[in-house]
């Protein structure tokens, strides 16, 4: 069965100021309205969405997404949740049996690297969550994105990239070893260098089979 995924922005406050991004840099700073939110998860499952991301900004930043995630289950939608894991530590409890899926954001596998792209040090901060994340039964994939500053990067991972799988040209399936965690959502800028490996592993399992 094929989900339609509703990415609902709740907030563009951040705690990072990532190189790649400015949503940090917006003003006024807006949290969207409680009220607004939970009719329009009910609009948007009456339209057919199954799957709802929630984002930012740092989605964590706003006080009422247990709340939120609270009404989607409740009305039969897949949940998930992408941060930076700044907060996680702080509010993960408030989340328990709330979160289907996680999304980790890590831009590299060096702590200094990934703090200088994110503006803050947050490296640390996403080593743990994922360890706590264990403990609450939840499994995150981790997002790269993708941009000038690490654009050829993981054409050789130092914790081991086995596979990687091109998808419709700008997504990469990506399996590692050592974190042991599965990338299912990997943003990236079109043809760049690893786009171009991806593909030739790709070709060559192709022909293989």
């Amino acid at each position: 069965m094929k989900h339609l995924l509703l990415h609902y922005y709740l907030t563009n406050r951040c705690n990072s100021k990532c190189v790649f991004c400015d949503i940090w840099k917006e003003t006024p700073k807006l949290d969207a309205k409680e009220d607004d939110v939970i009719r329009n998860l009910y609009s948007a499952r009456k339209a057919g969405c199954s799957f709802v991301d929630f984002t930012g900004g740092e989605p964590l930043l706003h006080r009422s997404l247990p709340l939120f995630l609270s009404e989607a289950k409740k009305i039969g939608f897949i949940t998930s949740v992408t941060t930076n894991c700044i907060l996680f530590k702080k509010r993960i409890s408030e989340l328990d049996n709330l979160i289907d899926l996680l999304h980790f954001s890590i831009d590299s596998d060096q702590s200094e690297h990934h703090n200088n792209l994110r503006g803050v040090n947050c490296y640390d901060d996403v080593i743990e969550s994922i360890e706590i994340s264990k403990k609450y039964r939840l499994f995150p994939d981790l997002l790269f994105t993708y941009n000038d500053k690490n654009i050829n990067e993981y054409a050789v991972a130092s914790f081991g990239i086995t596979k990687a799988e091109v998808k419709n040209g700008r997504e990469i399936k990506i399996y590692v070893t050592g974190l042991g965690f599965l990338m299912s959502r990997v943003n990236v800028i079109p043809n760049n260098e690893f786009v171009k490996i991806a593909k030739k592993e790709k070709a060559k399992d192709e022909k293989a089979e």
